[in-house]
């Protein structure tokens, strides 16, 4: 089961113009069987997941 929480707006810290700005965070969690699936795997998974949402051009 894949889960994604609702995103709210947060400062980060932006070393090139040295300000926070902000942007949009959003909990995002992975339930899975570790008799069936790795727990490596799964991680890898959720990890990949994160980073299409981030960038969605390398779709």
């Amino acid at each position: 089961v894949l889960g994604l929480g609702a995103g709210k707006t947060v400062p980060s810290w932006d070393p090139v113009s040295k300000s926070f700005q902000p942007v949009t965070e959003a909990p995002l969690t992975l339930s899975f069987d570790h008799r069936v699936i790795d727990g490596g795997a799964a991680g890898r998974l959720l990890a990949r997941v994160a980073e299409l949402l981030e960038n969605p051009e390398k779709l």
